[in-house]
């Protein structure tokens, strides 16, 4: 998770706001995975912790699209409608004591719809000179195949993650496909804010 970060620093003087939020984004789920960890040690249930880091991160994710739609009224207002329901969703699974299958697949869609979304909007607005050079590009490639990667297996976690249900090596089969689904998403949003130094000049201007 700390890969986007250390080139988000490296880039830095190349960075929107909407790649801050990103970067932000990336901290805060670093710093979850800590307290996680920390929990587990102790150990103690991460149930109730895990339930407010989804509501934090679909805020953070809400607000990262939010600033992405700037300039279009309809995504706009689409990415505060999905982000409020979503919000409700993981709130309300707060005080409860399941593994949040619900709130976690909630997130996923939200990610797979708002992504979805984006890239239908750079189709339509057909502004930006090299794909690969956009840096939103690879960030919303990034979190699209997470959120599809993790959508099934999202909606069966209350499953996979008990074991009076599910074998040892299943779960360390979910367990992996997560891991490397991550990996694969750092990776992608690190070339993204790589690439964030040709944003400027990326762009056709509008006659």
């Amino acid at each position: 998770m700390l890969l986007p970060v250390a080139v988000a620093v490296y880039r830095r003087e190349f960075l929107t706001p909407v790649l801050l939020v990103v970067t932000a984004y990336f901290l805060v789920r670093f710093l979850e995975e800590c307290v996680f960890l920390y929990y587990v040690l102790i150990p103690k249930s991460t149930q109730r912790i895990s339930n407010l880091a989804l509501i934090l991160d679909s805020l953070l994710i809400g607000w990262f699209y939010w600033l992405s739609f700037a300039r279009n009224s309809f995504a706009g207002k689409l990415t505060i409608a999905v982000t409020t329901l979503v919000f409700v969703a993981t709130t309300s699974s707060y005080s409860l004591d399941g593994l949040g299958s619900v709130s976690h697949s909630c997130i996923r869609l939200m990610i797979i719809i708002l992504s979805l979304v984006y890239f239908n909007k750079i189709l339509s607005e057909n502004r930006v000179r090299k794909i690969v050079s956009h840096s939103l590009f690879w960030v919303n490639a990034g979190f699209l195949f997470f959120g599809m990667g993790t959508f099934m297996t999202s909606l069966f976690k209350d499953y996979l993650l008990d074991p009076a249900l599910t074998t040892k090596e299943t779960y360390n089969l979910f367990s992996d496909m997560n891991q490397i689904l991550s990996m694969i998403l750092s990776a992608l949003v690190a070339i993204g804010m790589w690439v964030s130094d040709s944003d400027k000049d990326n762009y056709i201007q509008s006659i």
